[in-house]
């Protein structure tokens, strides 16, 4: 189980048409500083740094020769390394509950701050397959249960990631993927993440907040589906919540939770 935190995204907001853009009617646009990262407990902190910019722009917009300062409740603890392409890093794992901030000099100066949120109890998860039969499609349906156990002191977030089993056929092995489209297995989600009005836009992660369950013992139900399918590599997989998949609850931060929205 993973906790996992964001400092901060900015971003520009770009646009673009299928029509044939004329350079000389695009207005110039400002340059910002940007800095990324996601905190996990298990994890030396990384960091990503760069200026945004325009949409025709194809050089790379990292930042290689920034000062980058990492603090611990205020407590100035570290200078991150560079290594390539904009990425920063430090031998450092951020600690449950600390908050962290980071603080990058370039031209400008940026500073982004987070607290690392503690893991939450998932209860009984139980995948049961097959539940019911859909004869003109062709399909089972099957039906993922877990329990969450709310903090109610404080307000959470979740994210919940999915992964499957699959069979790689070359090398004659099975392994475990990340799910990157829940729609895919599930096919009616629980209300409370139906409720956050994210699930029509094929979020990567099934993610929430505790509104609708704060302080309590809020048990999750999903109807799932299987539908065989052969990937690139000749690997196939049955659906990730039948054959020995498994599911990640994490504990985000508020930061992470509404970049995903946003995103």
């Amino acid at each position: 189980m993973k906790n996992v935190s964001i400092i901060l995204l900015l971003l520009a907001t770009l646009t673009s048409s299928c029509k044939k853009i004329r350079d000389d009617l695009l207005p110039v646009g400002t340059s910002k500083l940007y800095c990324q990262s996601i905190l996990n407990p298990d994890s030396a902190i990384r960091v990503y740094i760069g200026k945004t910019t325009g949409i025709l722009n194809m050089e790379p917009s990292f930042i290689n020769d920034a000062t980058v300062l990492l603090y611990e409740n205020n407590i100035f603890i570290d200078t991150l390394s560079n290594e390539t392409n904009g990425k920063y890093f430090s031998s450092i794992k951020p600690s449950i509950g600390e908050q962290y901030t980071i603080k990058v000099i370039e031209e400008d100066i940026l500073t982004a701050a987070t607290i690392v949120p503690d893991a939450t109890k998932l209860i009984d998860p139980e995948i049961e397959f097959p539940t019911g039969y859909d004869a003109v499609n062709q399909e089972y349906y099957g039906n993922l249960t877990f329990t969450i156990d709310d903090n109610p002191s404080i307000e959470n977030f979740y994210e919940v990631v999915i992964f499957y089993k699959s069979f790689y056929a070359p090398g004659n092995e099975y392994y475990y993927s990340y799910l990157n489209n829940p729609n895919y297995s599930i096919v009616v989600p629980d209300p409370v993440v139906k409720n956050e009005g994210d699930w029509d836009y094929f979020p990567t992660t099934v993610f929430f907040s505790d509104k609708l369950f704060n302080g309590k013992n809020q048990a999750f139900s999903f109807s799932t589906v299987t539908t065989k399918r052969y990937l690139s590599d000749g690997s196939s997989n049955s659906n990730a919540l039948k054959d020995d998949g498994y599911i990640l609850l994490r504990s985000i931060s508020k930061e992470y939770y509404l970049y995903r929205k946003y995103y």
